[in-house]
């Protein structure tokens, strides 16, 4: 009885995939790799990306509301520092910085008054976090004059903040 196998029709066939089967794994992983590290970088950059200009100034009226800083300050850590933080810092996972933020800077107080109102879902293009922002950050009660007072209050943390030692230890 013979044991052996029979001769492969193509013998060079076998061992060529066995050479190059690794290889091509190995360039697909690194590919999605670098593609998962290029994603992570660009978020990172747009999340923690410093003030490309001044923020705009404290305002005394927001859409003919006289605004009050003090109260903003007060609404603003009753419904936005669970996500946003207690000094605007952001949270992982939750909300975006707000002391840095490009989207406060390049928008006027009327603008930001109306993002309040209205808010975004996840997986809407502009958002940096892929997370939802609730209208009126999910107080159906606050008024569009709490709205006017939360954006004073987050001019005012903005300049704040530009005057204050980033991480680093200099100015943004």
């Amino acid at each position: 009885m013979n044991t052996e196998s029979p001769p492969s029709p193509n013998p060079g066939r076998s061992s060529f995939k066995a050479l190059w089967l690794p290889i091509i794994a190995a360039s697909v992983l690194v590919l999605f790799l670098s593609l998962a590290l290029l994603w992570f970088v660009s978020t990172a950059k747009r999340q923690t990306a410093t003030l490309a200009s001044d923020p705009p100034e404290i305002p005394e009226r927001i859409n003919g509301h006289l605004v009050d800083i003090e109260i903003g300050q007060a609404l603003y850590m009753q419904s936005c520092a669970s996500c946003h933080g207690k000094s605007g810092e952001g949270m992982a996972m939750q909300g975006s910085p707000l002391i840095r933020s490009h989207f406060l800077t390049q928008n006027s107080d009327s603008q930001v008054v109306r993002f309040l109102q209205r808010g975004r879902n996840a997986n809407d293009p502009a958002t940096l976090m892929q997370r939802a922002m609730p209208a009126r950050g999910g107080n159906p009660n606050l008024t569009d004059q709490d709205l006017a007072d939360i954006t004073a209050y987050l001019r005012a943390m903005q300049l704040n903040a530009r005057n204050q030692p980033d991480i680093a230890g200099s100015n943004p």
